[in-house]
């Protein structure tokens, strides 16, 4: 099943598939300008956002939502620490893949019930053949450098080196698809990577 095929856009696909919990659906009620930030067809974006501004769930669901819907896509996702990445799987992957039945027609199991090619920070479970690999660039970008990606997600954003991501973000080269790139995180000062960034974009705000 593809997202072309559904004729879903991504919001929809959330709405539809994904839930936060066993008992709790995602939502836009309430949160409807999120709308148009999930359905956005940029290839390239940046979320500097203040905490607690679902930037990570909206993370997890671009993620999950295009793993499942586009054949053999490779996605990396980095955070400055392995314990963030842990945390980001533990806290927003797993949670979505047990909690989701609506989800799980897009994942492969054993015949037990058991979820095939899932680890802390690998995701070879997709019925469409795509892998998302959850990375750190603690000690520099070098290990994700020759990997061929087509997707790659840089979160906490103020706490990374521009020298390490611009290494990383040699894997999108040779990518079969249009290479998507998405910077999130929280400014601590207006000297960090994240700050360059947002001096070097287009400068959207949202207010809420």
């Amino acid at each position: 099943i593809s997202q072309k095929q559904l004729r879903l856009k991504t919001s929809e696909f959330v709405e539809r598939y994904i839930r936060i919990n066993k008992v709790l659906p995602f939502s836009f009620k309430g949160r409807e300008y999120l709308r148009d930030i999930y359905d956005s067809d940029a290839d390239a974006e940046l979320f500097m956002t203040a905490r607690q501004c679902t930037k990570s769930t909206f993370l997890v669901n671009k993620i999950l939502t295009r793993s499942a819907t586009i054949p053999d896509l490779n996605t990396l996702y980095e955070a400055p620490r392995e314990k963030q990445s842990k945390e980001f799987a533990k806290q927003k992957i797993k949670p979505i893949i047990r909690s989701s039945p609506e989800f799980a027609p897009f994942l492969t199991y054993n015949t037990k019930g058991g979820l095939i090619g899932a680890s802390v920070l690998e995701y070879n479970c997709f019925k469409s053949g795509s892998r998302v690999t959850l990375s750190t660039t603690y000690d520099g970008g070098d290990r994700d450098r020759g990997v061929s990606m087509n997707d790659l997600y840089i979160d906490e954003t103020q706490d990374q080196l521009e020298d390490d991501i611009v290494v990383i973000s040699e894997s999108l080269s040779a990518s079969f698809y249009p290479p998507y790139m998405a910077w999130a995180g929280t400014p601590k000062s207006l000297s960090n990577y994240i700050e360059q960034l947002w001096n070097r974009s287009k400068k959207i705000y949202w207010h809420v």
